[in-house]
């Protein structure tokens, strides 16, 4: 299948694809690319939090080698078409679900026919197939489950102050039910999965927890929300953080001992993730931005938001 060939799946139709059950835990992986799935490479990135100037670094660097490019939430509010629009020039599909940071985005935006919302859906590509759901509980946005939930208790306590006990408790009992309910539509959904749940990846803004519980089969989880590459094996799943593309480091001038706020600048120093899927074989690592510096220093241990930003070729006064 070419990298061109992929569909959306709004209603999942049921699938079975029979595996090695032995094999797959033995190789620490569920089968995941035991029976005819190609060889997959992802771009993943997460927590954009709306820095275009971010996305447009990671467009100049990255070629178009991807079967897909995931993004795991926290695309960015008002900055979300723009960055979008980035992201669908790379020459394969764009899946997506949104996070905390884009709790104003409705859930039917249109973004062009190569960006795939996976909220509580999947979309087929390359012998794979992607599913997820949108939403936190820290924020869930337009979330249809949470904002009904969440409806009902602002009904139910329409005289209650804002910080009324009862009315909070009843607002973080419907946001856990939000959560409960999310978990089963998506397992239901990877369940009816095009390519089977051994072969369908699950992407969240968070890590969802407990995953064998239910969504015993799935191979692979990408997610993001906690800011820091990292790669985990448990039960079989790997559990990729591919966050944050949103990060910076306040830098100094090198020559100068005593530095005003006039003299500090910001630098992205985010990262993105590859991640390559070969038969049984998953392998992620973090790509860094790598600022070149040339008279300025990093400031140790202080991240100073609201100063200007290093501009290209910028040389300390």
């Amino acid at each position: 299948m070419t990298r061109s060939n992929y569909h959306p799946k709004s209603k999942p139709r049921g699938a079975s694809i029979a595996q090695d059950n032995r094999t797959s835990r033995d190789r620490g992986l569920r089968g995941a690319g035991l029976f005819g799935a190609k060889a997959m490479k992802l771009l993943g990135l997460s927590d954009i939090h709306g820095n275009v100037e971010a996305v447009r670094k990671l467009r100049e660097r990255a070629r178009n080698e991807f079967d897909a490019v995931v993004v795991a939430g926290d695309i960015g509010g008002k900055a979300a078409t723009e960055i979008m629009g980035i992201l669908a020039t790379f020459a394969c599909p764009v899946m997506y679900v949104f996070g905390n940071w884009d709790r104003q985005l409705p859930y039917d935006s249109d973004f062009g026919p190569v960006c795939h919302h996976l909220h509580l859906r999947s979309v087929a590509c390359g012998g794979w197939a992607f599913a997820g759901f949108s939403g936190l509980p820290t924020s869930w946005g337009m979330n249809p489950i949470a904002t009904a939930l969440l409806q009902e208790v602002k009904g139910k306590h329409v005289a209650a102050s804002p910080d009324n006990a009862d009315y909070l408790s009843d607002l973080q009992k419907a946001s856990e039910e939000a959560g409960r309910l999310n978990r089963r539509k998506l397992a239901a959904v990877v369940k009816g999965s095009p390519a089977g749940p051994s072969r369908t990846i699950v992407v969240t803004h968070d890590r969802l927890f407990r995953i064998e519980s239910d969504l015993p089969e799935v191979p692979i989880h990408l997610f993001g929300h906690r800011h820091g590459f990292k790669m985990t094996t448990y039960k079989g799943t790997k559990f990729v953080n591919v966050s944050a593309l949103d990060d910076f480091v306040t830098v100094r001038p090198s020559n100068k001992a005593g530095c005003g706020l006039d003299d500090l600048r910001n630098v992205n120093a985010g990262s993105y993730t590859i991640i390559e899927i070969d038969g049984d074989r998953v392998d992620a690592r973090p790509i860094r931005f790598e600022p070149q510096l040339d008279g300025w220093a990093v400031v140790p241990d202080q991240k100073l938001s609201g100063v200007p930003w290093l501009r290209e070729g910028e040389l300390p006064k």
